[in-house]
């Protein structure tokens, strides 16, 4: 098998988890420590890379070696291995009781060695895992580790290192860390869909023999190889990477997903599911690196201690941020790999074209298949229910991960199938007995994502949303009690409705919103060029009309004196002034309007960019429309003023700098309000507002600056 150096960092760098410069004899950090560079110790480490390899050093494999070993060898060997093993790193030694007895004395390995006559091979002494595992060699002079054989409850063996670690499996893929992958529960339930992660140490054998024997076409045997290859790329030090990459998800990360779920499903549950869901778990790696590799290695995350030590797991060594963006790129991959595998419900392979399948369609294909079935009991629902959960959360993490450094405009076609995709998930709800009265909190947590991009990239692309908000019992499943005609019905005991309810209405209100807009400008293209529709005989007046424009404004009325007291800013400076500035400088132009929790700062954004798109595109009808020119005039006065309350309140709500989960969705709503502004102070605080949010987000803003400035240059 191929040799690779394991680590060529100094013993000191190695062991204090620093960058070394690898200078011999002696590394510039020792001496500008001004210590003494203990050295380097060159071992090989041997990593077993799959069927792939294996085949290709076919001759050389313990399986063609043991047709002809020798049992008196194997001993020798057995024995030659026990002689000069290291000393113990726990500094225990086990009596003949069995009992640990402290001392710098040599481990004695776990492994019994065989009597005279004996059949155990040596390869048996070595690894017997299904996948194989890595065998470390030192040179001449070093000391050799030699791995421990333990019985599993199952009757099967999984070998140890001398420090009692239990290696992972690379048919399951790497674990958080190395004491996890020893005490991880089984699955609550075993089903064909998740695949590899609910397989036993039987099956699992059963189908790495299945997998040496039955051929392969040379595309799909490439294909595996390069997957396995990937795979090693990332196996090195994967359960210190991991358990570093969900900790900085969880603290900088999954608040933009939890934005308005008081449940915070992404930050809680998603991180334990994921310890038994590799799909999930690469998923979120994924988006982590990615989002480091945006920010060129620098954290973003609010535990930042001044005084104290962080833990071994808030840092990392010195990783440029390509190599963040290479690991991000695997990780993503080996995610939709995993999604489609679990959701095939079967252990073929999946090529590559159905990796690079939308989520989406990928989970909608899997419920068709499930309708079918017609679930009925409980149990069966229970188990459909949080695998859908599972899969939508990997595919709203994975949706983030794409638009991370796109633009908005391209949100668009991220959410193709999302439509079809809940659909079925409703006809699904609807056949099963009892009927529940709303979707799992995975997948209300999944749904309001996707209905927040939906009605920010439609904004951007003047299209209609991918959700129907007329579509009532799709949002009666999200969570919003609607009743036939689509109003909210009225809450026992308060007038005001609850913050999370205030929120999710809200959302609904501005997909409305979106679709009017769409719709007006369907309408006045058709009047350009004199669509036949427009002007067939006895048309009327073609949607949207005067009535729909007063019910959305009635609407935006009538949530507004719903808010609960908690929506009102707790901090608001009407012209702030920079302190450190001379006393006679000119204050800032737009109020700070801070708000305690950063949902409530985002809707009042929103609600206050839904009443200006109305006031902008109020449609023209004879009986309301001004008969005068001072009508005219006066009413245009009336929309200027609108509209300068407006962005200021949306603006002033930026410059308060809310939590990161608010300010990674506000530059489409700043593109929108900086196109109205004129002065040059005021569009240099847009710009630096856009610009704020991708130097300290690692968010995409720069082609709404550069919008920008091409308008303003032709103004």
């Amino acid at each position: 098998m191929p040799g690779v150096p394991s680590n060529k960092a100094c013993e000191r760098c190695k062991k204090r988890h620093l960058k070394c410069d690898e200078a011999r004899p002696q590394c510039q950090r020792c001496i500008n420590a001004a210590v003494d560079c203990p050295g380097y110790v060159q071992t090989c480490k041997f990593i077993d890379q799959g069927a792939a390899v294996r085949r290709r050093y076919a001759p050389y494999h313990g399986e063609q070696v043991n047709r002809h070993h020798n049992p008196a060898n194997t001993l020798g060997n057995a024995l030659t291995s026990k002689q000069t093993l290291p000393r113990n790193p726990l500094g225990t030694n086990p009596d003949a009781a069995g009992r640990a007895m402290p001392g710098p004395s040599r481990v004695q390995s776990a492994t019994t060695v065989p009597a005279p006559g004996s059949t155990l091979g040596i390869h048996q002494l070595v690894s017997n895992s299904p996948a194989g595992d890595s065998l470390q060699s030192s040179s001449p002079g070093a000391s050799m580790q030699a791995r421990s054989i333990i019985p599993t409850p199952d009757g099967f063996s999984q070998d140890i290192d001398p420090a009692g670690i239990v290696r992972p499996d690379p048919f399951i893929g790497p674990p958080w860390n190395d004491v996890r992958s020893s005490s991880t529960p089984k699955q609550p339930f075993n089903d064909l869909a998740y695949g590899s992660a609910a397989m036993t140490p039987r099956r699992r054998q059963e189908s790495s023999h299945t997998e040496h024997t039955s051929p392969q076409s040379p595309s799909q045997a490439d294909e595996n190889e390069s997957i396995q290859d990937m795979y090693s790329d990332l196996i090195s030090d994967s359960g210190y990477e991991e358990s570093f990459l969900v900790r900085y998800y969880v603290e900088a990360l999954a608040p933009w997903l939890d934005l308005s779920d008081p449940r915070k499903f992404f930050a809680t549950h998603v991180p334990l599911r994921a310890k038994d869901d590799v799909a999930l778990r690469y998923s979120i790696t994924a988006l982590a690196a990615k989002h480091l590799g945006r920010m060129k290695g620098v954290k973003i995350t609010e535990n930042t201690g001044l005084f104290t030590t962080p833990a071994m797991m808030e840092t990392y060594s010195d990783v440029s941020d390509a190599e963040w963006l290479h690991k991000a790129t695997t990780y993503c991959y080996l995610a939709g790999q995993r999604l489609n595998t679990a959701l095939s419900e079967s252990y073929t392979a999946v090529s590559s074209s159905a990796v690079l399948k939308s989520p989406f369609e990928t989970i909608n294909d899997w419920l068709r298949r499930q309708y079918k079935k017609a679930p009925s009991d409980s149990e069966t629902q229970t188990v459909l229910g949080k695998r859908l959960e599972n899969s939508l959360a990997v595919s709203t993490i994975l949706n983030l991960y794409k638009s991370m450094d796109e633009p908005a405009e391209n949100w668009h076609s991220h959410l193709s199938g999302v439509k079809p995709l809940f659909e079925t998930i409703v006809r699904l709800f609807d056949d099963m007995t009892p009927a529940p009265t709303s979707f799992p909190p995975g997948v209300i947590a999944a749904f309001w994502n996707v209905v927040r991009q939906d009605y920010l990239t439609s904004y951007l692309n003047r299209m209609q949303t991918h959700l129907d908000p007329n579509n009532f019992k799709l949002w009666r499943y999200a969570g919003i009690p609607l009743d036939d005609e689509g109003n909210i019905g009225s809450i026992r005991n308060t007038f005001s409705l609850p913050e999370d309810l205030s929120f999710h209405s809200l959302a609904r209100l501005s997909c409305k919103v979106v679709n009017f807009m769409a719709e007006s400008k369907k309408s006045f293209l058709q009047q350009l060029i004199r669509s036949p529709s427009v002007e067939g005989s006895g048309a009327s007046s073609p949607y949207p009309t005067t009535s729909t424009w007063l019910d959305l404004s009635f609407e935006y009325q009538a949530w507004v004196e719903r808010l609960p007291e908690s929506f009102r800013p707790c901090v608001r400076l009407d012209k702030p002034r920079n302190l450190a500035a001379m006393p006679g400088a000119t204050p800032v132009p737009f109020p700070e309007v801070y708000y305690s929790l950063p949902s409530y700062a985002f809707a009042m954004q929103m609600c206050h960019f839904g009443r200006l798109a109305l006031s902008l595109n109020r449609p023209a009808d004879a009986l309301t429309a001004p008969s005068t020119a001072f009508d005219r005039v006066q009413g245009y006065r009336e929309l200027t003023k609108e509209v300068d309350y407006r962005c200021k309140e949306i603006i002033g709500i930026a410059l308060a700098r809310p939590q990161t989960c608010a300010r990674v969705y506000m530059a489409p709503l700043l593109f929108a309000v900086g196109q109205f502004q004129e002065a040059l102070e005021e569009q240099q605080i847009v710009v630096d507002l856009l610009r704020g949010i991708e130097a300290d987000l690692g968010w995409e803003t720069d082609s709404k600056i550069k919008a920008l400035q091409t308008l303003w240059n032709h103004q």
